[in-house]
């Protein structure tokens, strides 16, 4: 359980610091986001006594990838709307080497969160909705 805790700390400390960076100090570093995996895995390899959550760090890295941008490809192919909530929805399912199809759960949550905040605002508010996802991420493994 202490290993799950540290897990989800480290998730949303590393996720909430790259987008802190890019809203209040004006810095654009989405490497924080693309690299979040790798810590999972290896907290997960010292937990569950296996490699497969090294896998972690291409889903992650394939997840946090994903734009919902206006110029974004994935943005200009599924509308914005559908993109928002995949990116949500893809960084749910980021999880699956360590806490299995409970990343479905984490995925629905994550994917309305991301929705959810978009609709309000008009626009993604961070670092709030990476809070969001890490606390369904928290929710899952408890």
């Amino acid at each position: 359980m202490i290993i799950n805790l540290i897990l989800i700390g480290v998730a949303i400390c590393l996720y909430t610091k790259g987008e802190c960076d890019t809203k209040w100090l004006g810095k654009c570093n989405k490497n924080w986001k693309l690299t979040l995996g790798l810590p999972i895995g290896l907290l997960g390899l010292i937990a569950l006594h296996t490699l497969l959550p090294l896998l972690c760090f291409f889903t992650y890295l394939i997840a946090g990838s994903m734009g919902y941008g206006e110029n974004n490809w994935f943005t200009k192919l599924v509308g914005q709307r559908n993109a928002i909530i995949g990116c949500g929805v893809l960084l749910g399912l980021a999880s699956f080497p360590i806490i299995g199809f409970w990343s479905l759960l984490q995925a629905i949550i994550s994917g309305w969160a991301w929705y959810y905040i978009w609709k309000k605002d008009g626009i993604i508010n961070e670092p709030w909705v990476a809070i969001l996802r890490s606390a369904s991420a928290l929710i899952c493994l408890i």
